[in-house]
């Protein structure tokens, strides 16, 4: 059986913490600078997609560091396009619908997120490849 050691576990969630705030101050900065100019849901990928990059980017250089950068652009790509459209959804059911406040609507879209792509990521690049898994 195996299992990834849960102080290995702890440093990935702390570095990506790290780096998702990097990344939302990203997102924030231009949600709230281009809503006006192109509305809420717009603005809203574009931050997002801001944030990939530069999340991307950051996760391969200092969080998780095994392979080739190219070769995780798919499953980066998978992930980003699932919780982009999660983080959409959520904007307009609770901004759009029920008009609670974009602030409220947008921490709770990258909360949800912040725990989807750390998941998603983190069976991947570490459960999957064996990476710092030990034997018992």
């Amino acid at each position: 059986m195996y299992r990834v050691k849960l102080n290995d576990g702890l440093v990935y969630l702390i570095k990506y913490f790290v780096v998702a705030i990097i990344t939302t101050l990203i997102y924030w900065g231009i949600l709230y600078i281009l809503k006006v100019e192109v509305g809420y849901l717009w603005s809203g990928i574009i931050g997002y997609l801001a944030g990939f990059f530069v999340n991307y980017y950051l996760c391969c250089k200092y969080v998780f560091l095994n392979g080739n950068g190219f070769k995780k652009l798919n499953i980066y790509l998978v992930v980003f396009i699932s919780a982009l459209g999660l983080n959409e959804l959520i904007l307009y059911i609770m901004h759009g619908v029920f008009q609670y406040s974009l602030g409220i609507a947008g921490l709770t879209g990258t909360v949800i997120g912040f725990f989807w792509n750390y998941f998603i990521r983190y069976i991947y690049e570490v459960v999957s490849s064996n990476y710092n898994i030990i034997k018992e």
